[in-house]
């Protein structure tokens, strides 16, 4: 799978860097369902944190989209989409270690912000500090000797 590069403006939807397009969800499709299959016709830079946590939630056009997810996160590590603050970085922790495959600078940027975050958890108040810490530890910890040129 192709990622794009963190450097572009993204003018490319996930079906353009794909090259795949899906078929109309059927009528009897969930919501989420209809969201994936729109979202991914949107171009890329216009996604918004909402939708690019929507779509690492569900696997969707990961490989196009995580560039674009990790400078939003770069940029501020817990961005929130509609639920709660680090809703888009517990999205991305989530991730498959294989879906970390592809350039070598984009798990190194993910390990960076992880660590960010994890001393900006005090910050938050509510049930999901202690989750997401959890997730963040975990990253660090399961990642510390990932090669993302080999796979397991």
């Amino acid at each position: 799978m192709k990622h794009v590069s963190g450097g572009e403006e993204f003018p490319q939807s996930v079906e353009d860097v794909e090259g795949v397009v899906w078929p109309i969800p059927p009528s009897e499709a969930t919501s989420l369902v209809r969201t994936a299959h729109r979202l991914r016709q949107v171009p890329i830079g216009e996604l918004s944190t909402e939708d690019l946590r929507i779509m690492l939630s569900q696997n969707v056009g990961t490989a196009a989209i995580l560039p674009r997810a990790l400078d939003r996160l770069e940029a501020n590590p817990l961005a929130a989409g509609d639920f709660y603050p680090g809703d888009l970085l517990r999205a991305a922790l989530r991730l498959r270690q294989d879906q970390w495959l592809g350039p070598a600078g984009l798990l190194d940027k993910a390990r960076g912000i992880a660590r960010r975050a994890d001393a900006m958890i005090a910050e938050l108040d509510g049930t999901q500090a202690p989750e997401l810490r959890r997730l963040i530890l975990e990253f660090l910890s399961d990642r510390s000797g990932f090669d993302p040129g080999r796979t397991h």
